[in-house]
């Protein structure tokens, strides 16, 4: 969080997750060959999942392999799939109850990869594919209005995802002078997703995409550091078919970053920096559309007491239009809308303020945070009224928008005796309920959303034999099976979310 997101994106005001997963090893292993290996079972939608890691390697090579496959049936709900107004009289009997219809997904998930690795650093590359077919569940459609001559439901839509990737990376280490290290890394996918409604083809969207980015990290006066590079990208978007919401589209991203720190003391200062210009073409029409964005960002971690910690952070960044935001025209079955969007938009920009206090006490530890957001020119969807083929009709607009609000979380460590450690947080052998309030601001044409609690619960035993560690995990969700429904989901008039669910999962590392 805070100034050091501006290395990866603009628009991430929230923070950035960043996910290490070993597909391209940047360090030797310990051992010839360590992994796991894991099973799962779930009630809800009678799943079941395996997956598997292998890492190793000697001398100065090191290698990864992983897999996954995954399928799970159409998931129970607690009672109709159409969300009953009050007032609006009793569902049909040939409504869904209890199961909701085309939900079932099966996932197959594949990768590569092997890096040298040197004492002053590595070079990697890796390969991975993923195949993923699901139903859109909450509707089968067809075109035009239900009382048109000809116009029968069509089967529900189920999608088709393909994804290839290569991706390459290395780092360089320096020991002395100025500049401490030069990280560089390329990436490129080619994704396409099919909607085939029944046995017929409806739509097909394609997806190719590069980035590759470039990073120097050095060591200025001390204690002053920091990192500045250059990043650039391009897309290419197609979709053919009747439901071809977008038109071909091709963009291209540049930006530069700079990130510096300086520690004094207990107090720890950071600023980064980020500029961005978009280049956006909708090729049959020759529409083309040119962005430019900044980004800043400041912050400081301050060290009140040794167990007391501040952070405050304040920034203004911009993200720049999608593709999708700017060119959309037709009929998008996922969202079952009409999209429309909007060549004539600007850059979204937002100002936004944010502080964390941590707290350790004993064996208790707390984080609390608050924050607050102010766009200019934030980008969303809205309900016109209208109707096109059948679809309601979004249309892609701007405006002044606000968000505020806090988080928190408490760790309490039941057991911290020298290696003998119980942490409770967050899961392990206790029962926590989840609460979401009602929904009433609603925008208009918007539907409330009622408030729900999810009762969930988590028990897991870890056992240690020799080398080989073997974790055992029970979990329950909406043990009441409680009918509840996300607001922000096109589809949650007709797509509620899954009912009681026992899962098990077993898994072995070596």
């Amino acid at each position: 969080r805070g100034p050091a997101s501006l290395l990866y994106a603009s628009g991430a005001m929230g923070g950035v997750v960043n996910v290490i997963d070993n597909r391209i090893p940047r360090e030797l292993p310990d051992r010839l060959l360590t992994g796991s290996v894991m099973g799962l079972g779930g009630t809800v939608a009678d799943e079941r999942m395996g997956a598997f890691e292998f890492n190793g390697g000697g001398g100065t090579m090191a290698f990864h392999l992983s897999g996954l496959k995954r399928r799970t049936g159409d998931y129970s709900i607690p009672g109709y799939a159409e969300h009953q107004h009050e007032g609006e009289e009793t569902q049909e009997e040939d409504e869904p109850f209890g199961i909701l219809p085309n939900s079932a997904v099966e996932t197959e998930r594949g990768a590569i990869g092997a890096s040298w690795v040197g004492r002053n650093g590595f070079f990697g590359a890796s390969l991975s594919g993923l195949n993923n077919d699901y139903g859109v569940p909450g509707h089968a459609h067809g075109h035009g209005h239900e009382d048109e001559p000809g116009n029968e439901e069509e089967e529900g839509v189920v999608i088709g995802l393909e994804q290839r990737r290569f991706d390459a990376e290395g780092t360089w280490r320096l020991s002395e002078g100025l500049v401490r290290a030069i990280r560089g890394r390329f990436g490129t996918a080619d994704y396409q997703h099919t909607e085939f409604e029944g046995a017929e083809v409806g739509t097909r969207f394609t997806n190719e995409q590069w980035e590759g980015r470039l990073e120097v990290e050095h060591h200025g006066v001390e204690p002053l550091s920091g990192s500045v590079g250059v990043q650039v990208g391009a897309r290419s978007f197609k979709a053919e078919g009747e439901e071809a919401y977008v038109p071909p589209s091709e963009k291209t991203n540049f930006s530069a970053f700079l990130f510096q720190e300086l520690e004094r003391e207990s107090v720890r200062f950071q600023v980064g920096s980020r500029v961005e210009a978009q280049w956006a073409e909708a090729l049959p029409t020759s529409t083309e559309k040119t962005d430019w964005g900044f980004s800043v960002s400041g912050g400081m971690n301050w060290s009140i007491l040794e167990d007391l910690s501040l952070a405050l952070t304040a920034a203004r960044s911009q993200r720049l239009p999608s593709l999708e935001e700017l060119f959309s025209d037709g009929p998008h079955a996922a969202t079952f809308a009409y999209e429309i969007g909007n060549a004539d938009l600007t850059s979204e920009t937002a100002h936004s303020l944010d502080a964390t206090l941590h707290l350790t006490e004993g064996l208790f530890r707390v984080e609390a945070s608050a924050f607050l957001n102010l766009f200019d020119g934030f980008i969303y969807q809205e309900f016109t009224g209208s109707e096109e083929d059948g679809f309601p009709v979004l249309q892609t607009v701007q405006g002044d928008a606000s968000f505020v609000g806090g988080e928190g979380s408490l760790e309490f460590d039941l057991i911290h005796r020298g290696r003998h450690h119980l942490l409770v947080e967050g899961w392990g052998d206790y029962v926590r309920l989840t609460k979401v309030a009602e929904q009433d601001r609603i925008a208009p044409l918007e539907e409330e959303t009622e408030g729900y609690s999810t009762v969930d619960m988590s028990v897991g035993y870890r056992l240690f034999t020799g080398e080989v560690t073997h974790d055992f995990i029970l979990r329950g969700s909406n043990l009441t099976d409680q009918e509840a429904r996300n607001h922000t989901s096109f589809l949650k008039e007709l797509a509620p979310l899954p009912g009681r669910e026992i899962r098990f999962m077993y898994r072995v590392y070596f």
